[in-house]
């Protein structure tokens, strides 16, 4: 089907979705108490994505799903934490932030602070922990709680759609929609990217290791050289892991496609580009043609002036800014 076009399914027990067709693919919006009766496989074989996006109501649209049981040991772990984070925020309030370090390299290391304030600084505070400390404590945390916002039908339904194998549930990649895509189709959407030779080549192992031991040799033998201080040595990822392909549907264009994503995190390489983007950073803040964010762009636009009579605005868009384009013929 072509177009778009706007019909109701039926989705089980009466209840009905308001249904899009766009292309191939059906965009599906269903309501919460809809979810436990929809059938996922309607629609064979005809790839369909499921968008939740609806008016946010706190009652509605957040699944509250609470464990049977609380480990009090780590309870009351998390609650120090919020109530040390809680003091640096209160005692740090009204100071300057410091300035970066002299050595870049440090900061890359992490280090939780193991600072405490004193008692006695600020009363106010005291009471407020004193209190809440006062009121944990009187929980009962081998209790086995029931409060949830989900009914007996939805919570089942819920359990079985996140261990089901036929469906990723992601993101889209804009307007704030849960999207739910077929795993075939989802496979499918990525072999044809991941197939483009240009952009991507197939490779026989997983050369994390291979990197990882470049970068180690690399960097220790520039601290060797003392082109580096011995601190340069955080540079080196302590336990790295193979970068993640995935996509994020761009239900906005047509026919659906799939924006890819490659998170690097903890990579042989991450603490390298955070060192060298901590460099240029600066540098490409004070350029002219620097725009922070889409609010300094509004100011700017804002402040444009085009004299004459004859005057042309217009916008444009990159198609694939990843994969990289060619900058040679650009």
């Amino acid at each position: 089907m072509n177009g778009e076009s706007n019909y109701r399914i039926s989705t089980g027990g009466g209840a009905f979705a308001r249904c899009a067709c766009v292309g191939s693919i059906h965009l599906v919006s269903l309501f919460p108490h809809n979810l436990a009766n929809f059938s996922f496989s309607s629609f064979h074989p005809i790839p369909f994505l499921i968008s939740f996006h609806y008016p946010f109501r706190p009652d509605h649209n957040i699944a509250v799903l609470l464990r049977p049981h609380f480990d009090e040991y780590r309870a009351w772990h998390d609650i120090e934490l919020f109530f040390h984070r809680l003091c640096l925020r209160a005692h740090f309030f009204d100071q300057v932030s410091s300035t970066r370090p002299a050595d870049p390299f440090t900061r890359l290391q992490y280090s939780p602070s193991t600072w405490t304030l004193p008692s006695g600084l600020l009363p106010t505070l005291d009471l407020f922990i004193e209190n809440c400390q006062h009121d944990i404590s009187r929980l009962n945390f081998s209790a086995r709680l029931a409060l949830s916002n989900l009914t007996c039908y939805e919570l089942p339904a819920v359990r079985s759609h996140k261990s089901n194998p036929n469906i990723v549930i992601i993101p889209a990649d804009k307007g704030d929609a849960i999207v739910v895509w077929r795993t075939d189709f989802y496979l499918a959407e990525s072999e044809r990217q991941l197939s483009d030779t240009s952009s991507y080549l197939p490779l026989d192992h997983d050369p994390t290791t291979e990197h990882q031991a470049t970068v180690s040799r690399t960097v220790i033998g520039i601290i060797s050289s003392r082109d580096l201080p011995p601190t340069a040595s955080n540079l080196i990822v302590p336990q790295p892991r193979t970068a993640r392909f995935y996509l994020l549907p761009k239900i906005h264009k047509q026919n659906c496609p799939g924006r890819p994503i490659v998170s690097a995190c903890s990579c042989p390489t991450e603490l390298i580009s955070s060192y060298l983007d901590s460099i240029f950073s600066p540098v490409v803040q004070s350029l002219p043609t620097y725009i922070h964010d889409s609010s300094d762009a509004l100011r700017h636009f804002d402040s444009l002036q085009f004299p004459g009579p004859n005057r042309l605005l217009f916008t444009m868009d990159i198609k694939f800014s990843t994969p990289p384009f060619p900058t040679r013929t650009v």
